[in-house]
């Protein structure tokens, strides 16, 4: 650590440059800075009038002597021995980090801006996915009516079923919702077009046992912020049937495009409709 602050000490003092303020006016409500040039605590203390020939004296010879590049090399190299001992563990022993030399040091300043932030005591925070809600459902009274309308017909544009929904229920639903249901029928096209790519649930995943079917219904009413599970999109097995209701299964895409004789081969899985 002492080794560490020297070299930064150095580094700060005598290369990095800053703003200092200058004066401030405030006409009213707007307030205007004005700052110094940038400058290094070094160039400071040498423009100071105030300075004493032996101190300069002192601070020109230690500027002559250093090296911003070799100083920037040693930094780098304390911090990574930092995160070393940070990371040994209690009962064992590791290897101190080989120092770099001046020239590969130098060499690998030509591409380490692609690597991103190259401090070895930085440590970026993990994300967490956002899984609850911020406000309440507008739409969860009439969530299983809108999965029927888009399954009925999944050409229908959030604006349409908007639309729809405000003549069975005038006042309720103002036109501000419309960014949240196109949200909610983003999301059930995402999931229609997985099982369309990836094909139905596996059966012993897409036919759980009451008992799970049991523990799911409270385990929703007991979740947060009206959190709900999502259902699949070919009825309550996952697996289209041989006549399918779900216009999006592979079943009814077969009956579309190549016809009734195919469309029984998609139904159970097999045959050229299959690979549609």
């Amino acid at each position: 650590m002492g080794r560490l602050y020297g070299s930064v000490r150095l580094f700060v003092n005598f290369f990095q440059p800053s703003f200092k303020l200058a004066e401030k006016f405030r006409d009213g409500a707007k307030v205007t800075k004005r700052y110094h040039s940038p400058a290094t605590p070094y160039q400071r203390l040498m423009a100071d009038p105030r300075t004493s020939d032996e101190v300069r004296g002192r601070v020109i010879a230690m500027h002559a002597n250093l090296d911003p590049v070799r100083l920037l090399s040693e930094i780098r190299l304390a911090q990574r021995q930092l995160v070393e001992i940070a990371d040994r563990p209690v009962t064992g022993e590791t290897a101190a980090p080989s120092a770099p030399t001046l020239a590969q040091f130098l060499q690998g300043l030509r591409t380490s801006w692609q690597e991103g932030e190259v401090r070895p005591t930085n440590k970026p925070k993990k994300k967490v996915a956002q899984y609850w809600r911020t406000c309440p459902d507008p739409f969860e009274a009439v969530s299983a009516q809108l999965r029927e309308w888009f399954e009925a017909e999944p050409w229908r544009t959030s604006r349409e079923l908007l639309e729809r929904l405000q003549g069975e229920h005038p006042g309720v639903y103002p036109d501000g919702q419309l960014r949240t249901l196109q949200r909610r029928l983003k999301g059930w096209r995402r999931e229609v077009a997985h099982t369309m790519v990836f094909g139905p649930a596996a059966p012993d995943e897409a036919a759980p046992p009451s008992s799970q079917l049991q523990s799911v219904t409270e385990r929703n009413s007991h979740a947060p912020h009206g959190l709900i599970e999502k259902r699949p999109c070919c009825g309550s097995s996952g697996r289209p049937s041989r006549a399918p209701s779900c216009p999006f299964s592979p079943g009814a895409l077969a009956h579309q495009r190549v016809g009734p004789r195919h469309a029984r081969f998609a139904a159970r899985g097999s045959g050229p409709a299959s690979r549609l």
